[in-house]
């Protein structure tokens, strides 16, 4: 038995609720029927901020910039890219909406269009029957009062009311059919006082004398919620939501703007100020950096301050600006850890010098984008299919994959290659990746994702020595036939660590050690060579250095020396390749076109007491 009302019922509340009012003080300047005149529901006039539910998207463990192959700031680890749930970054309004024909003026069973309809989601029959009741009523109230155009209307099945210039606003979005679909609450007073808002399904219509009507969606919403809605920097929006392609949309507040991504990889973030404005200037969107993909976030020392974008970022500080880090640059200012580095913040925009280098200064010196890295995580299955694909290897081969190269050795021939932007990922689906059952058995999928991290920055350890760790991918594939595709048959991580040590002037000294390789029997080598830190030169190399080990741990580590030159000067080893045999295994495959320096030192004139060569702080690592 349905509940008993009519649209005289509905009409004395709404009589009585218009003697409720609101201050003249807060009456707004809106060229549609003034909002004091608006039936507010005296049980919702409170000052008080929506609620709006956030979800945690990120995996346990996960980092929050993963997904864009970028390191995470000191201080970020715990940052949420994405707070939305998938419903709600595709949200939908009610298909084919339409308004009451004929709206019952009061319950009649079996006659209500709630008796006819199905009422959508989110809204009962009682509700859906008050709401028909609540359209004749203004329909009769706007006969009486002779109105061109409705005051406030209602929109079946919510009761809710939506008036003035808010209504005007979800009209023109297409009503209920509009992505905010349907009214959940009476026109609102803001905890200012002065603006006002309505709730949908889908999100809000916020309205302010100053700003208009504007919609808001739930994906900027959790945005605009975390730093304090309006009563926050960002104020009251100035627009509704711009779409930019590629489900990428820009919102703007009269304190800076909001951008979102409502497809995988979702992001919602805020930037404003200085950061925004670098970022203009760069070219925005269309620049190497891409959108924003977090708020601005305070810098581990609380004076800098950074947004992260989908291809870099832009640091900001008092003392130096804002400036963009990117690529190469930033892969290895990350390695370092960002301005807790002995390299501090940038202060200056990335340039070519002469070398034709990439290079940017910073605070305690100048990094440079060594052409030789491959700085976004990539998978060496997807990288080593593409070179046996352009180099038309029909046989099975041994390889070796790393961010700085990538061989293929089949039985009588040496391929090499570098991964590329084909290769990038930020996951990997193989189930076995980093399997921590490792066996010796030359079976399984161990390792495929190669990320910045896997040849690290240098560790200095103190003025006289620096090493740097190494993870390297190898393994071996099954012969391609032309109905399957190249398939891996097994393969393994490699670690290993090389470190140069000045012991004496005249004297340096070369270790390498492996870390982790359980296999029946290896010979592992490195070749490097000295160099003299010089322009122009056209064979820099001093001494060629061979290092061998055939087992694992620092007790079987190698140690090679090799002689520094008595003149001043600045010196650097450089990895310039590496092999590695199994016999057992039939596995032999060599990376010679892996390079890498350990470090650059300074050295003074030799004397008999003159002091050592040193590592400065921080180390320069550029090839």
């Amino acid at each position: 038995m349905k509940r008993t009302f009519s649209a005289a019922t509905i009409a004395v509340a709404i009589v009585s609720a218009v003697t409720i009012g609101i201050p003249a003080a807060a009456q707004p300047l809106d060229p549609h029927p003034s909002i004091s005149e608006v039936q507010l529901n005296p049980e919702e006039q409170a000052p008080s901020h929506p609620a709006v539910t956030t979800t945690n998207n990120s995996e346990a463990g996960e980092e929050p910039f993963t997904a864009w192959g970028l390191a995470t700031p000191p201080g970020a680890e715990n940052y949420e890219v994405n707070q939305v749930s998938d419903e709600e970054l595709d949200p939908r309004g009610v298909e084919g909406w339409q308004p009451t024909p004929d709206p019952q003026d009061e319950i009649v069973d079996g006659q209500m269009r709630s008796d006819i309809e199905t009422v959508p989601e989110d809204f009962s029959d009682a509700d859906a029957d008050r709401a028909e009741l609540a359209e004749s009523a203004l329909e009769s109230d706007r006969e009486i009062s002779l109105q061109a155009s409705p005051r406030c209307s209602v929109y079946w099945p919510s009761w809710f009311e939506v008036c003035g210039s808010i209504r005007a606003k979800y009209d023109s979005m297409g009503g209920p059919q509009s992505f905010l679909s349907l009214p959940k609450s009476y026109q609102l007073i803001n905890p200012d006082g002065i603006g006002r808002r309505s709730e949908f399904v889908n999100g809000f219509i916020y309205w302010h004398p100053d700003t208009g009507a504007h919609s808001v969606s739930i994906p900027v919403s959790v945005v605009w919620q975390r730093h304090g809605w309006e009563g926050g920097f960002l104020g009251y929006p100035t627009t509704s939501d711009m779409a930019l392609g590629d489900q990428w949309f820009k919102q703007s507040f009269q304190g800076g703007h909001v951008y979102t991504h409502n497809t995988l990889p979702a992001s919602q973030a805020s930037i404003q100020g200085a950061i925004y404005d670098k970022w203009q200037s760069l070219g925005a969107q269309n620049s190497e950096l891409g959108f924003p993909i977090s708020d601005e976030l305070t810098a581990s020392d609380g004076i800098g301050r950074y947004n992260v974008f989908e291809g870099g970022m832009i640091y900001w500080t008092p003392q130096h600006g804002a400036h963009a880090v990117t690529g190469g640059i930033l892969a290895k200012w990350a390695l370092q850890n960002f301005e807790r580095s002995g390299y501090g913040y940038p202060i200056g925009d990335a340039t070519t010098n002469e070398q034709e280098e990439l290079t940017q200064d910073f605070e305690g010196g100048t990094i440079f984008a060594d052409p030789n890295f491959f700085w976004q995580p990539f998978s060496c299955i997807d990288a080593i299919s593409r070179i046996a694909l352009e180099n038309s290897v029909v046989d099975d081969f041994d390889f070796i994959c790393s961010n700085r190269g990538i061989s293929l050795t089949t039985s009588d021939t040496n391929f090499f290659g570098m991964p590329t932007v084909d290769d990038v990922v930020a996951t990997t689906s193989f189930p076995q990746l980093r399997s921590t059952n490792r066996t010796p058995a030359n079976i399984g999928v161990e390792c495929d994702l190669r990320e910045p991290s896997s040849i690290s920055g240098p560790l200095r350890s103190g003025a006289y020595k620096v090493s740097k760790s190494v993870h390297l991918c190898f393994g071996q594939t099954e012969p391609p036939t032309p109905t399957k595709p190249l398939k891996v048959k097994w393969s393994k991580e490699l670690a290993w660590t090389i470190a140069n040590t000045l012991p004496q002037r005249q004297i340096g000294a070369v270790t390498l050690q492996v870390n982790s390789l359980d296999l029946p029997g290896f010979t592992f080598t490195v070749d490097s060579r000295l160099q003299e830190d010089k322009k122009f030169q056209i064979d820099p190399t001093m001494q060629r250095m061979v290092n061998t080990v055939s087992d694992p741990g620092a007790n079987r580590s190698k140690v090679v020396n090799y002689d520094i030159p008595t003149r001043p000067g600045t010196y650097f080893v450089e990895v310039t390749g590496i092999s590695l045999k199994i016999p057992d295994w039939n596995y032999n495959a060599e990376l010679n076109g892996l390079r890498f320096a350990i470090g650059r030192y300074h050295c003074p004139q030799y004397r008999y007491y003159s002091d050592l060569c040193e590592f400065p702080d921080p180390v320069d690592d550029h090839t």
